[in-house]
């Protein structure tokens, strides 16, 4: 059977983005973790080099970069932590950092955080900040106001909400950081180690890779914590507060199976650990609204 192979470039993606419910696909996906009882595929998807390939029965075949499936994964996950962590509230965000990840979790935060009211965007590293007209578009549509900078602590200032995706992460201070702020590290970088020693509480997307990233400080921190204490995993009780450097699972927080008292004035940090994984789903979900929306150009790449 003849197959159409359809490319969708970063811009289809974007506009994608927006139009797919991919924060509640990741949410219930990181509660499935908690109890392993993740779902299964419904699509055929595969990864090729640099790119993604989607079918679920049909005609077309899609053709997807794979970083674009990365940052967009990264963005939901961002986005899942924003709704279930943020205080009540007015909403001030910063967004660290440049290129696709940056422009899918401006999306995410124009999309999944009504209370934003101002986002400021720092490309660290002398980086060139570029915003695709669907992504401003999103923003204004949301009634969002929009500043760019050059410098962190003035894209830092008074933000309650701090999303960083560049691999420079050496210019986040602690001193910057606002009280009661949340800070979204979907980098795959270390933090300083001062922002992580002084945070008031750290949380993961997925604790089950806490042993397969041994080599970062907050993992350290967090087994090191616990040996202290003569434990080798967090608490089972929701009763009993985690001693702060242990990390708490973003799943047992949406689940219900962890709760706390949040201090009006507490940082907290989460570290986004699963965003490189292939996410086949997400991919076919975005695949399935682009269908929808007429996107992509037709290829001629015959992919067996």
């Amino acid at each position: 059977m003849a197959r159409e192979h359809v490319r969708l470039s970063m811009s289809d993606l974007l506009s994608a983005l927006v139009a797919t419910d991919l924060r509640t696909l990741c949410a219930e996906e990181l509660v499935a973790r908690v109890y392993r009882t993740r779902r299964p595929d419904t699509a055929t998807v595969r990864e090729l080099t640099n790119l993604v390939l989607v079918e679920n029965g049909a005609r077309t075949r899609y053709l997807l970069p794979s970083f674009a499936v990365r940052a967009s994964r990264a963005a939901a996950l961002a986005a899942v932590a924003a709704r279930a962590l943020l205080t009540p509230g007015v909403v001030t965000a910063a967004v660290l950092g440049s290129g696709p990840d940056a422009q899918s979790q401006l999306m995410m935060i124009a999309k999944y955080v009504p209370a934003a009211s101002h986002v400021a965007v720092c490309p660290v590293g002398g980086q060139r900040a570029t915003i695709a007209p669907q992504v401003l578009d999103q923003i204004a549509r949301a009634g969002i106001g929009l500043t760019l900078h050059t410098d962190v602590a003035q894209a830092l200032l008074g933000a309650n909400l701090v999303v960083t995706t560049s691999e420079n992460t050496a210019p986040v201070r602690y001193a910057d950081l606002t009280k009661g702020a949340l800070l979204i590290n979907t980098s795959g970088e270390d933090l300083p180690d001062d922002v992580v020693d002084r945070v008031d509480k750290v949380y993961a997307d997925a604790p089950d890779l806490l042993a397969d990233n041994d080599d970062r400080y907050f993992v350290r921190r967090h087994f090191e914590t616990l040996a202290a204490r003569g434990q080798f995993s967090p608490p089972a009780s929701t009763l009993i507060a985690h001693p702060p450097g242990v990390v708490v699972g973003l799943g047992e927080v949406l689940s219900g199976a962890y709760r706390s008292r949040v201090g009006a004035d507490e940082i907290r940090l989460v570290e986004v650990l699963s965003a490189g994984e292939p996410d086949l789903r997400l991919a076919a979900e975005l695949c399935r609204t682009a269908r929808l929306l007429g996107l992509g150009a037709s290829h001629g790449l015959d992919v067996n």
